[in-house]
């Protein structure tokens, strides 16, 4: 199965979880939310979602398609959702995403590269600040994502 990594430790960040959870129920989603307590996390259910709070992610390797975090943790991913957090847009500059003073998205929410997603107050189109609000965003994301095809298997799987 595929994996969708989500940067984030806020409030857009569970917004984007939240609906790919729901259109998507058993996908393999990795969360890293550096900092963030564990406690905040009550509304998932165990083994939901790969939480990773301990260490930040330090860069994305959009070739390999992974991420690696200050522990030496790195974790490939198929989709990636920048759901801005205060390390984003230096990760989206350090890998050579198109930005100007935030990362530059189309109406999918996709980035310069279409695997990578920026949500949230980092993200802006190409005529300014992005017009749709963070909850629109996350099911423009989470909508974008699963009709890729990716959850092809667990589609299947639910049907049969």
């Amino acid at each position: 199965m595929e994996r969708i990594v989500i940067i984030g430790s806020g409030r857009t960040a569970r917004l984007v979880v939240e609906r790919l959870l729901v259109r998507a129920p058993g996908a393999a989603l990795t969360l890293f939310a550096p900092g963030a307590p564990e406690s905040s996390f009550t509304w998932l259910r165990p083994g939901e979602v790969e939480l990773r709070l301990e260490a930040s992610p330090v860069s994305i390797d959009r070739f390999a398609r992974t991420v690696t975090s200050t522990d030496g943790y790195r974790r490939g991913f198929q989709r990636l959702v920048l759901a801005c957090s205060k390390s984003t847009p230096e990760l989206a500059r350090a890998a050579k995403l198109e930005s100007r003073e935030k990362i530059l998205v189309n109406s999918h929410m996709q980035t310069s590269d279409g695997y990578i997603y920026a949500v949230g107050e980092c993200a802006e189109s190409a005529i300014g600040a992005v017009s749709a609000s963070i909850e629109e965003q996350a099911d423009i994301v989470a909508a974008h994502i699963c009709a890729s095809g990716i959850f092809t298997e667990v589609e299947f799987a639910l049907t049969v």
